[in-house]
């Protein structure tokens, strides 16, 4: 494992402003590449892209690769299809290889607008209003304030991460606007997006794009605030997905998404699909729903009458690992998978990945035990109660006394 695409033709950042060789890259937050002193073009030209881009191209991981690339290396490894993976299957084509042939015969060559095919950048920060399970402070101010209050968070970090909130705010939205008039694709990324206080400010901005109607415009959410303004635009783009996150249904979408009224969300689906957005679902594998994912099928393919192919299902959580669903019981891992036998779901493409992670023997029993001792300690922060959705992990409650 050593090449990709990403970092030939997608600007990313975190949500605290960092950049990064793809949304889910290791970043060396030490390096001071930042939304601050960088625009993303100017980001995608530094020495470390170029020397990254260069070690890609030699075939062998080395140290940059390594570190920025450890969550697909881990998924690899351990016979799980990876992002990488996947998007060197959906961008390689003429034009994405005439700028990785180009850069590679001359490394100091600059990436130029023309070069994006999308952009995934985390403009929108932290700023959210659940605190989901899987997540942290850095992707949510809800978590950042609930480690604050509890003491869980370092002093020297901020509740609120915003890369926007900056000296250099001007040349980074400029510079963003400028991509958009020959990019195919913009993410639009929190936090929740639809919270942001910036958001109607910078969805206005966009819509002032000239090249708007060649522009697919991704929202990601959670489904929990959709505004009018937005469902009213959408025949401004070439395409308008508003993608919603579902990881459950019912009381355990309350449970994974602490925060969430599965009645509002469910409204808000139908709303959306009622509009001329595209509506899709991102399904993140994870410990809590390894055993549950033939409900969310069911309530999209069954209840919404949509195609099963509506919704990603080849996402698995890999950090923290501690919800990553390779390290369930394997006695779990076998129980989860018999639920899938008479549901449809096995032919499902992207459930493979699914699949194949619950086939494996347990990862890492330390991991699991992590978790138990991690939803024990949240439950009673939070009020809420493993046991009451998922019975099944009582016979594991005796971790919480392991050191």
């Amino acid at each position: 494992m050593a090449w990709c695409i990403e970092p030939f033709i997608n600007a990313s950042h975190t949500t605290d402003g960092h950049y990064q060789p793809c949304c889910i890259a290791q970043v060396d937050k030490t390096a001071g590449r930042t939304t601050e002193n960088l625009t993303p073009i100017e980001a995608m030209n530094t020495q470390y892209m170029q020397d990254l881009r260069a070690e890609m191209n030699a075939g062998t991981p080395g140290k940059l690769v390594n570190h920025a690339c450890s969550n697909c290396i881990f998924n690899e490894s351990h016979g799980v299809k990876s992002r990488r993976q996947k998007q060197n299957n959906k961008y390689q084509n003429e034009k994405t290889m005439a700028t990785v042939n180009r850069t590679t015969s001359d490394p100091s060559s600059a990436i130029v607008k023309q070069d994006l095919e999308y952009v995934n950048l985390k403009m929108l920060g932290n700023i959210c209003n659940l605190k989901c399970v899987m997540c942290n402070p850095a992707s949510s101010s809800k978590i950042a304030a609930e480690y604050k209050k509890h003491g869980m968070l370092a002093a020297t970090q901020p509740m609120i991460a915003n890369p926007m909130a900056t000296d250099n705010r001007v040349n980074y939205l400029n510079n963003i606007l400028e991509i958009l008039e020959t990019v195919n694709r913009f993410s639009l990324i929190g936090g929740e997006a639809f919270v942001h206080p910036d958001f109607e400010y910078i969805f206005e901005k966009i819509l002032t794009v000239k090249n708007i109607h060649k522009l697919e415009l991704f929202i990601i959410t959670n489904g929990t605030v959709i505004p009018d303004y937005v469902l009213k635009s959408a025949d401004r783009f070439k395409n308008l997905l508003i993608n919603f996150s579902v990881d459950g249904i019912g009381k355990k979408a309350e449970y994974i998404r602490t925060g969430t009224e599965w009645e509002v969300v469910d409204e808000n689906i139908k709303l959306t699909l009622q509009s001329n957005a595209s509506v899709g679902f991102n399904v993140t594998g994870q410990v809590l729903n390894a055993g549950y994912l033939h409900e969310v099928y069911d309530y999209i393919v069954n209840s919404l009458g949509l195609p099963a192919e509506t919704a990603s299902w080849d996402n698995i959580v890999t950090n923290p690992q501690m919800h990553n669903m390779i390290n369930l019981p394997d006695k779990l891992k076998e129980q989860y998978l018999s639920a899938y036998n008479d549901s449809g779901m096995l032919a499902i493409p992207g459930l493979k990945t699914q699949i194949n992670t619950l086939k494996l023997p347990q990862q890492s029993s330390l991991e699991f035990t992590r978790f138990i001792k991690n939803r024990h300690q949240f439950d009673k922060i939070r009020n809420t109660d493993l046991l009451e959705c998922y019975p099944e992990f009582i016979d594991y409650q005796y971790l919480l006394e392991n050191k």
